[in-house]
């Protein structure tokens, strides 16, 4: 998966990751993520970040799952970084989901919750609010709306809504993107992302953001690029 952002004035940053999943039996699964973060500081030298992480779920029973997942600085030029997940998805119904989540960490921690929802058998929607806090106890909370629609047996678009309260930073972010399977085993997706913040440092300004990633998948396990 690649992807670039742009904040004018504020710094650039361009990310590239991997990822694989692998289910060795019905009611359990695992993944494997690498992560490389370029950013340059208007005006200063670029920092590269090296990340890797993993995640393991179970299926306690039909329709609930549980899972942890944890990932860490792999090759940083400062200090290190690791955080550590715990979540439940619970299935409630045909075409409704509740999932929680939990997250701690060397740069702050956060706790989520979300909704999943099947209007149609084409048509689907989800809600997220998450809060969090930084190393320096500043909190935030972001609510999330989307909703996916298949115009096709091989094509899908999305959009997403963000938005954010905090003691630092507050704005809106937009999302659109399209997902494209033209075969069961491949799959290839892309998006764009807007966003207006307001920051108690920088002031106002817009982030840009597009992203692509190809997927391929086998009979027990799934890449990503």
């Amino acid at each position: 998966r690649w992807a670039s952002a742009e904040r004018p004035g504020v710094a650039d940053s361009d990310r590239v990751s991997g990822q694989i999943d692998w289910r060795p039996h019905s009611r359990l699964q695992f993944g494997a993520e690498i992560r490389q973060i370029n950013t340059q500081p208007s005006g200063q030298v670029t920092t590269e970040v090296l990340s890797g992480g993993i995640r393991a779920g179970f299926d306690l029973v039909a329709g609930l799952n549980v899972y942890a997942a944890g990932q860490t600085t792999l090759d940083t030029p400062g200090e290190d970084e690791s955080l550590g997940t715990v979540g439940v998805r619970a299935q409630a119904g045909d075409r409704l989901a509740f999932r929680a989540e939990g997250s701690a960490g060397d740069a702050g921690h956060a706790v989520r919750g979300g909704v999943d929802i099947e209007a149609s058998d084409s048509h689907s929607l989800y809600g997220t609010y998450t809060l969090s806090a930084d190393r320096a106890d500043e909190g935030a909370g972001t609510v999330t709306f989307g909703q996916q629609r298949s115009l096709s047996d091989q094509l899908s678009l999305f959009t997403e809504n963000r938005f954010l309260h905090g003691e630092r930073q507050s704005g809106i972010g937009h999302v659109y993107g399209l997902n494209f399977t033209p075969t069961p085993r491949f799959s290839a997706s892309a998006t764009y992302e807007r966003s207006d913040l307001e920051d108690g440092f920088t002031g106002t300004f817009e982030r840009q953001a597009v992203s692509g990633a190809l997927s391929a998948r086998g009979r027990n396990a799934r890449w990503r690029v």
